[in-house]
């Protein structure tokens, strides 16, 4: 029969040898999702290189701003002309008119 230093003394390596198995999976779970956590962070900084990528820069800016109030100016400017145009017409036909008369 066993006496009771033996059982205890199984019982706790049971025990140990439990608490190492377990202390080993966690340390192997932690392993990968170490490795895991450094993939998502690449994928993450890809993502971040993409989207700062496609902002628009300072320069084209600049250059689109100018380019639209140009095209701004040009299009009233033309209006502005094409308004004085249609005043000169309609003078020049009741002056016509008058005349025909």
């Amino acid at each position: 029969m066993i006496d009771a230093q033996t059982g205890f003394n199984a019982a706790m390596g049971l025990i140990a040898f439990l608490g190492a198995w377990v202390l080993n999976r966690l340390s192997a779970d932690i392993k990968a999702l170490q490795v895991a956590d450094a993939d998502l962070v690449k994928a993450v900084q890809h993502i971040e290189l993409l989207v700062a990528g496609s902002y628009v820069k300072r320069d084209d800016l600049d250059k689109l701003t100018v380019a639209l109030s140009l095209q701004s100016w040009t299009r009233s400017r033309e209006s502005s002309m094409e308004r004085q145009t249609n005043d000169v017409f309609d003078r020049m036909d009741a002056l016509a008119r008058k005349l025909a008369q």
